[in-house]
């Protein structure tokens, strides 16, 4: 009686009944899942993210989200997703209460601990994925209302398999998430475009998405001011068209003043202000504010968009682009046209008001333009099957090209997710376990670029930096403002992946490689110089390094991504033989 009944209700279920009428959106929701799924355990369990940048597990576990409510303090980022992750990990944050006290002596080190911190990193993960599978049906909503199915579905898999966005789908960054609310908000704006009442709703979710990080605004700013110019040339009352406006105007200010702390701090309000428009800008420009900064920074975002994608989608959604503004240029009341260039639209906006602004150009500061421009290249696409419909010649060269863009991207997207699976960290936490017990080890760099930590072994983490400035370790914390050789008691030092590169001058990488390197001081760089040119009495026994099959280059991220590990022993008298990786 069981089995058919639950057959039965099987068969009926909502999303069985959905997937059979959506059948393209079902076959990318599953292949975004799977591709989101691939590599999700990446440096797990652990009890840091091997992401730059990330809000978890730190600032979950450890209730950085109280901070925006604080007089006068402030965290980096917004705090609605902050907020998200706290209620969803609130199980595992009130067990280490219980277990361990409010004392934060003794919570910290036991909240940092690999469990709870592997599971609320785990938690942001599922919610970063689910949020990707939300973006790329949302894109293939707004590209199914003008191109149809396939056009839609075309659209939206060339947002599934973008490397960034699977990438970061895989983290508990803010990313994946802002852009998740700014899809929802553009397929309430493309409703609105398309007659129905949904301005409100469309600015409530783009608040949402400037509340889970700044930057949306960037994203919202030019739709904005489209629908705003679409509500006042509408034939309603000018009653109704004030009724709209306001509701959408007020609604998310209100929601944006509550939320963000602007009512309820505003003094670390206005400090976030400054922080963001100061320091956390500023001191990251990648190209000089003049005509030829500005000509090389728009070829690095051109750069930038190929890596993720390849060139031939790159490409494709170009032409998208010229299709979609040649059909207004034709038409006398390009009213679906006007729909199709909103994306496009909020991707200019995106790029003007923060890449021009921020000077920045690395793949992380391109994910907009991978949700909002790389759809056009299956808008291309779709186009050209339908101008190719009854020649057969044509279908097939339409459908090679398509392929061929379709796996070059799919080739970038592969190159990403093995990055993930061969991490260098991965050999260097190996290496690490082979050591015997109570081995001393010196570490040096940020808690997010190290491998992980064996518990059987002693660590001492020695730097310059104020320990109030350090996230916090289950290691010794030693502060050395000279920063000589490593001590007598020291066996092995270990350099995180931010700081395991060749020093080959006086000066650090060039920043535009988006390499993290906070380690500027004169006697951090002396330090590793020294080490690296064999000064002090230790040799490097490990250099791991990312390595794919034939040859293969591992994606690069935001410093998060494909960098090295150094590991260096101590040279003992008795055992001049050491082996090292020269």
């Amino acid at each position: 009686m069981t089995r058919p009944f639950l057959s039965k209700y099987l068969r009926t279920s909502k999303a069985k009944d959905w997937a059979a009428s959506n059948p393209y959106a079902a076959i990318l929701a599953g292949m975004t899942a799977v591709f989101c799924l691939i590599g999700c355990g990446w440096g797990l369990p652990a009890t840091e993210s091997w992401s730059a940048d990330s809000i978890s597990p730190r600032s979950v576990g450890l209730l950085a989200v109280a901070l925006p409510f604080q007089p006068g303090r402030f965290h980096t980022y917004p705090p609605l997703h902050m907020l998200l992750l706290t209620l969803l990990s609130l199980p595992v944050i009130l067990f280490t209460l219980a277990r361990a006290g409010t004392a934060p002596a003794k919570f910290i080190p036991a909240m940092i601990a690999p469990l709870p911190m592997t599971i609320i990193e785990s938690t942001a993960r599922l919610v970063a994925a689910f949020m990707a599978v939300g973006i790329v049906l949302n894109i293939y909503r707004i590209f199914d209302r003008s191109l149809g199915k396939r056009g839609g579905a075309l659209a939206a898999l060339f947002v599934a398999i973008n490397a960034c966005i699977i990438y970061y789908a895989h983290t508990g960054n803010v990313d994946i998430p802002y852009l998740f609310w700014a899809s929802l908000a553009l397929v309430e704006l493309d409703a609105t475009l398309g007659g129905e009442d949904r301005l409100t709703r469309a600015s409530a979710f783009f608040t949402l998405a400037i509340l889970t990080k700044d930057q949306a605004a960037g994203i919202a700013i030019l739709p904005a001011i489209c629908a705003l110019i679409f509500v006042l040339r509408s034939p309603v009352t000018n009653r109704v068209k004030a009724r709209q406006i306001a509701a959408a105007s007020l609604t998310p200010l209100a929601l944006y003043a509550v939320v963000s702390g602007a009512i309820t701090n505003p003094s670390g309000f206005r400090a976030r202000l400054s922080f963001l428009f100061g320091p956390a800008s500023q001191e990251w420009e990648q190209f000089p504010r003049t005509r030829e900064g500005t000509k090389a920074l728009l070829g690095a975002l051109w750069s930038s968009i190929t890596e993720m994608s390849g060139r031939l989608p790159a490409v494709l959604a170009a032409l998208g682009v010229v299709i979609v503004l040649s059909g207004i240029a034709r038409t006398t009341v390009p009213k679906g046209q006007l729909r199709l260039l909103m994306p496009f639209a909020a991707a200019v906006g995106f790029t003007l008001l923060f890449n021009l602004g921020a000077r920045r150009s690395e793949v992380r500061f391109l994910l907009p333009q991978a949700m909002l421009f790389l759809p056009y290249a299956g808008l291309a696409v779709e186009q050209a099957l339908r101008r190719a419909a009854g020649a057969r010649g044509g279908v097939i060269l339409v459908g090679t090209v398509a392929a061929l863009a379709i796996g070059e991207g799919v080739f970038e997207l592969a190159r990403m997710e093995g990055t993930l699976l061969v991490d260098a960290r991965y050999a260097a936490t190996d290496f690490l376990r082979a050591l015997p017990a109570n081995t001393l080890v010196e570490i040096h760099g940020g808690a997010h670029f190290f491998p992980q930590l064996p518990a059987h072994l002693r660590y001492r983490r020695r730097g310059v930096d104020a320990l109030t400035a350090r996230a916090p370790m289950a290691v010794t914390d030693v502060v050395d403002a000279q920063l000589g050789p490593p001590a007598d008691d020291v066996d092995v030092v270990l350099l995180s992946a931010e700081i395991s590169f060749d020093r080959t001058g006086p000066d650090l990488p060039d920043p535009s490689t988006g390499r993290i390197a906070p380690f500027t001081e004169f006697a951090s760089r002396r330090f590793y110089r020294r080490l690296q040119d064999g000064e002090f009495p230790f040799a490097r026994s490990l250099r791991s390094v990312c390595r794919l099959p034939f040859g293969i280059r591992c994606h690069k991220v935001h410093g998060s991504t494909g960098e090295e590990v150094w590991i260096y022993s101590r040279k003992h008298p008795a055992t001049p033989g050491l082996p090292t990786d020269e």
